[in-house]
């Protein structure tokens, strides 16, 4: 996936956690975890992206 792809993908998940949070659901709520889960790991593919171009580009 290319950068543009992980922050069209985050940008999606932050909508669906917060509108989670809006109908109720709480932070321990499955569904919520699950997408604090998906935040996590596409962020750090994200990080790990940017150093291994970094890396390349020096």
């Amino acid at each position: 996936m290319r950068l543009d792809e992980y922050g069209i993908a985050l940008k999606h998940l932050e909508t669906a956690r917060k509108l989670a949070m809006e109908i109720g659901l709480d932070d321990e709520h499955p569904q919520v975890i699950e997408i604090k889960a998906q935040i996590t790991s596409i962020t750090e593919q994200t990080l790990t992206s940017s150093i291994s171009k970094h890396e390349i580009d020096k």
